[in-house]
């Protein structure tokens, strides 16, 4: 009955029957700070003001550790209406979390321009869909439509005393717009902490808070004097790399200022903040070549192990068949060209990623498969490649098989296929370096990616220059023909997998608009087959159409579905969705907690969730140890999974978390390897604590 009243009032506020000019919502009462009668001549200030119960909490533009903003979504009308203006938050403490934001009462202003409405239309009419989160320990969402109403005038607007008063307090809590009285620069900026340094030009130093939350914590800095500056230490996630500025909010009293710190010049700024600190040592600059020697080596190794990989092994299987009936000479000319296309496409993908992270984006490796349209795309490649391995159709000279054909563009575009391919696969050593990767800076990071890359291509090259390795390959002769057509079913296979992905990001209409492309397309190459010129032409056009339509197509099937309908991996034998609030419970209370990152496309993940993780006896092991398993399913580019896994130096999944029962909050998780076994999951519980 609890249950179903909490979800009745929560109901009843995601879905108001009348907008109101004031709202009584679950923990909060929100009102319109408004003056009697608005100018249309002057602009004016109004504000959406939040009474809040006791001991409960809502939050400012950067929510801190967890939570989530206000959003303001004004309807049109005869107004124009400014971005919000948000007072000045306080660090509200959550166990071991820290949040920034309200309590009590705060109300955030917008300045309006009303439009000159001459004659009868002489009101605004104004609607404010709005979206909160209140919370204490539990968080309540809420969603409501609020309207304003007030006559326009042409003189100044008219306000009540007391409203007037209270926007007025307000407003001189946000962001003040003339000149800072501090001048902020950066000192240090490392894996672990940023320091800022605070001249003041005027009166006192200000408390700082950090307005983008990616990459600053929200705990209170460590405040020190050096000299006639105060320098101030913020730690930072891990994993995040350096956006190209940083903005704080100065706080001094009931003033405030934003202020932007430019992180151009971060190598410089390090440097210098090195040298004022202290000089590192020679042993130190050895300790960090040999840190970096041994990712190198853990990404070259991981690569190699890509190559045994299930998503792998159909493209290099008919790589080697391909060179059997080559010379010595031509061998190891297409070797070397499809070691090439590996580490292009690696330097390419590595540097658009290491790109996106650095202007702010929240992605991590595998970010292409995110993509239905990438997705589609293999899904078509490999569908075509099956049927010419099935002889359905034979490309001609000038257009031949991409992963099976004997030239220059063929051996590179094969390179670069398996790196696609690839791209599913998180194998061992891979993690720690991808890790890595995200945080360094960009030489050594996309020298990890070609390490990788090396590791990937480098067995088809040694086979290719090494005649001792070549003469153990089979011998060519009539065989190759019945294997050529027997690798279309491994190819076949991936493209059922890579549906299977699609249908999870865009639901059963994904598998259908799929289907219908490979029968289309397996249509026009049927229809081609005729003698009628006509109808080949109408078999290129259906090709054609169909696959344009099909591309088109993903946005409107990306749009009619949600995405907490397709990614979620909640399921009858106990994984639930993440949810990071829900971990911090469940260790407040002692409990063991085991996490699994995973998504569709990982081929790693899917082998050990059906071969560890699903089974009975992984499932009684973590049921007889009441443990809370939770899945971060990272199908779909989800912001909340991947600042998760940078908190562990991670951008690439699988990865599974352990918390044992009755640590510490404060305690760090155990990470196991990437592939898992049973006796694994079993050790988590035989250890003695």
């Amino acid at each position: 009955m609890k249950t179903v009243v909490s979800l009745l009032v929560f109901v009843s506020f995601c879905f108001p029957a009348l907008a109101a000019e004031s709202i009584k919502a679950p923990h909060v009462n929100i009102s319109w700070l408004a003056p009697e009668k608005l100018s249309r001549i002057s602009p004016d200030t109004i504000g959406i003001k939040f009474n809040i119960d006791p001991e409960w909490h809502i939050y400012w533009k950067n929510s801190g550790d967890s939570g989530a903003p206000p959003k303001f979504n004004f309807k049109s009308g005869n107004y124009t209406v400014g971005p919000a203006q948000w007072p000045i938050p306080k660090r509200i403490s959550v166990g071991h979390l820290v949040n920034l934001g309200y309590e009590r009462e705060t109300a955030f202003l917008f300045q309006i321009a009303a439009g000159d409405v001459p004659g009868a239309n002489s009101d605004l009419n104004l609607t404010l869909d709005l979206e909160w989160l209140v919370c204490k320990e539990e968080c309540i969402p809420g969603i409501t439509e609020i309207s304003l109403s007030r006559p326009l005038i042409d003189g100044d607007s008219v306000w009540a005393t007391a409203i007037k008063k209270q926007r007025d307090h307000f407003a001189s809590q946000t962001p003040r717009a003339d000149e800072s009285p501090w001048d902020l620069k950066l000192v240090e900026k490392t894996d672990e902490k940023l320091v800022v340094s605070v001249e003041v030009k005027s009166g006192s130093s200000p408390d700082l808070f950090p307005i983008d939350g990616e990459y600053v914590n929200p705990q209170s800095p460590k405040v020190e004097n050096v000299g006639e500056e105060t320098q101030y230490s913020f730690s930072v996630p891990a994993g995040r790399g350096s956006p190209s500025k940083l903005s704080f909010l100065g706080v001094r009293g009931d003033e405030s200022w934003e202020q932007d710190i430019d992180l151009a010049a971060v190598v410089n700024s390090i440097a210098s903040g090195s040298a004022i600190s202290s000089s590192r040592s020679s042993s130190d600059n050895s300790a960090d070549q040999a840190s970096l020697v041994s990712l190198l080596l853990f990404a070259f190794l991981g690569g190699i192990i890509l190559n045994l990989m299930p998503c792998v092994l159909p493209v290099l299987s008919i790589k080697f068949l391909s060179i059997l009936k080559t010379s010595i000479a031509e061998r190891r000319k297409e070797s070397l060209l499809y070691l090439a296309g590996i580490l292009t496409t690696f330097f390419i993908l590595g540097s658009v990623f290491l790109g996106l992270r650095s202007a702010g984006a929240a992605i991590g490796w595998g970010f292409q498969l995110q993509s239905p349209y990438i997705i589609l795309f293999l899904i078509l490649l490999f569908w075509l490649m099956a049927l010419n391995f099935l002889d359905v159709f034979e490309f001609g000279d000038s257009i031949m098989n991409v992963a099976g054909n004997m030239n220059s563009a063929g051996s590179f575009s094969t390179g670069v296929l398996a790196v696609f391919v690839a791209a599913p696969c998180t194998g061992p050593f891979m993690g720690t370096a991808l890790g890595a990767a995200a945080t360094l800076p960009a030489a050594p990071a996309l020298g990890i990616f070609l390490s990788l890359g090396l590791g990937l291509g480098i067995p088809f090259v040694l086979v290719s220059f090494i005649p001792s390795l070549f003469k153990l390959m089979p011998k060519p002769g009539a065989w190759m023909d019945r294997l050529k057509q027997f690798l279309a079913f491994p190819l076949i296979g991936t493209v059922i997998w890579l549906m299977w992905v699609l249908g999870i990001q865009l639901g059963s209409d994904g598998w259908l608009l799929a289907c219908t492309l490979l029968l289309l397309i397996a249509l026009s190459f049927w229809l081609g087959k005729t003698a009628s010129r006509v109808v080949k032409v109408v078999a290129i056009v259906v090709a054609l159409v169909s696959i344009g339509a099909s591309f088109m197509a993903v946005p409107k099937v990306q749009k009619s579905i949600s995405t907490s309908a397709v990614t979620t991996t909640t399921n009858s034998s106990g994984w639930v969705k993440y949810d990071r609030a829900q971990i911090d419970q469940a260790r407040a209370r002692g409990q063991a907690v085991f996490v699994d990152f995973t998504a569709a496309w990982c081929i790693t993940c899917q082998l050990n969730k059906k071969a560890v993780l699903e089974t009975r006896a992984a499932q009684k092991v973590f049921q007889d140890n009441d443990v809370l398993v939770m899945r971060a399913d990272w199908t779909n580019q989800d912001p909340v999974i991947t600042k998760a896994l940078a908190e562990f130096n991670r951008n690439s999944v699988p990865v599974y978390l352990f918390y044992g029962k009755g640590t510490s909050k404060s305690a760090e998780a155990q990470i196991l390897p990437q592939i898992l076994t049973i006796s694994m999951i079993e050790n988590l519980f035989n250890k003695k604590e």
